[in-house]
């Protein structure tokens, strides 16, 4: 037979029932003011796990609830009422309770930090979880940082932000950081949920930390002959940076400077650094990698007594770069 479920007017029903309960069963949660002594028929959909029942027009839970498992429950309650069939919805939200322990991502992290890292600036970032609700103290997490071994050259190398968990140098740390001294240091950090409280659950992790040595070398000097002829501005010098980014950064220079710095976009287009490597080659590792080697050798050996000039005149026919032929130029 086919029924007609009639809604019962302003009867939809939201209740917030906490998770855990560890009395005594059925747990009577609500009264159902929609129902009266004389319906019939009740039926409850929603319910696949058989938990709840209604006894008297009140709702009870036959075991407790777990948030975590599942936050809220839909209750469609069908009954019969002056021979009509009629429902209603009842929302059962289940309300967090403060029984997960927050956890590392792992329980063994590592991370490096390299020489003249100035005091501060994150070098790497532990990550924690809480599986209680986001929207609570319960998941509020801050870190610690709890001891570290060895405590050479100074005890307290580094530091951690309680609330986002990155780790740095302390100015200590950024100080007398020596890779000689101390190459790897293992630091012993700590989780807690409830913004830190006294009550709150914790759980700690170990983070070793390499010390790298700084890789970054200064270029060689530019030597520029005085009084060379125009036409200018003369290139002297390109500076080739490996860096992961745009390309088109532009160099500044303080005012009232004689030389004079072109954007990267009004330079040819340059072949992409690896990002992982060191600095580029010598000016001959460069002539060498021209398509026409021996034009390469016979352009060198000019470029060891030639003029700015010559150098200019033999570029302009060249695959070799004019800044390439300038840097490698001897000026007496």
């Amino acid at each position: 037979m086919f029924h007609v479920f009639m809604p019962c007017l302003g009867a939809n029903l939201k209740i917030g029932i906490p998770e855990n309960y560890d009395g005594i069963f059925p747990w009577y949660l609500s009264k159902l003011p929609s129902l009266t002594t004389n319906y019939s028929e009740l039926l409850i959909r929603g319910d696949d796990e058989g938990i709840f029942g209604v006894d008297a027009a009140f709702l009870y839970a036959l075991k407790p609830l777990d948030r975590e498992k599942q936050p809220s429950y839909s209750l469609q309650m069908m009954y019969r009422m002056a021979g009509q069939r009629q429902s209603f919805t009842v929302e059962v939200c289940v309300i967090d309770k403060n029984d997960n322990v927050p956890t590392f991502s792992a329980v063994s992290m590592r991370g490096s930090v390299q020489l003249g890292l100035l005091k501060g600036i994150p070098f790497m970032r532990v990550e924690a979880s809480d599986r209680d609700d986001r929207n609570t103290a319960h998941a509020e997490l801050r870190f610690l940082l709890m001891d570290q071994t060895p405590r050479i050259p100074a005890a307290h190398m580094f530091a951690i932000d309680s609330i986002q968990g990155e780790v740095s140098l302390t100015e200590d740390g950024a100080s007398t950081l020596d890779p000689e001294m101390c190459g790897r240091y293992k630091l012993l950090v700590m989780v807690k949920d409830m913004a830190g409280k006294a009550n709150a659950f914790f759980s700690t992790g170990t983070v070793t930390v390499e010390v790298t040595g700084n890789t970054w070398a200064s270029p060689d000097p530019v030597r520029l002959q005085e009084n060379l002829p125009g036409p200018y501005p003369i290139p002297i010098s390109q500076s080739v940076a490996k860096f992961c980014g745009p390309a088109d950064e532009q160099l500044q220079l303080r005012e009232n400077n004689p030389f004079l710095c072109r954007t990267a976009t009004e330079l040819p287009p340059p072949e992409l650094p690896d990002c992982r490597g060191s600095f580029g080659g010598s000016p001959e590792e460069e002539a060498w990698r021209t398509p026409n080697a021996a034009e390469a050798s016979a352009a060198f050996r000019q470029l060891r007594t030639g003029s700015s000039a010559a150098v200019r005149q033999l570029s302009s026919r060249s695959t070799i770069p004019f800044s390439s032929m300038l840097r490698f130029m001897d000026f007496r």
